[in-house]
């Protein structure tokens, strides 16, 4: 099984995330959302450059913004 779907309960809504890719260091899957009013979809995936605690660490330290593009 490549994917997950979770459905509310509540108004059938569906959140499915489903597997695309799979390498050493991350997972890359779609996101889906689907409702009575909506479809979306997205691509993402687990790869972290860094750990969050330096991504946050690095954006509170640049509180005032910065100039080049950050990634």
């Amino acid at each position: 099984m490549n994917y997950l779907e979770l459905k509310s309960p509540h108004d059938g809504a569906l959140l499915i995330l489903e597997i695309t890719d799979r390498f050493h260091d991350s997972v890359e899957f779609n996101v889906q959302v689907k409702t009575g009013n909506f479809s979306g979809s997205a691509s993402s995936s687990t790869f972290m450059a860094v750990p969050l605690e330096t991504w946050f660490q690095s954006m509170a330290d640049d509180w005032a913004g910065w100039k080049d593009e950050k990634k």
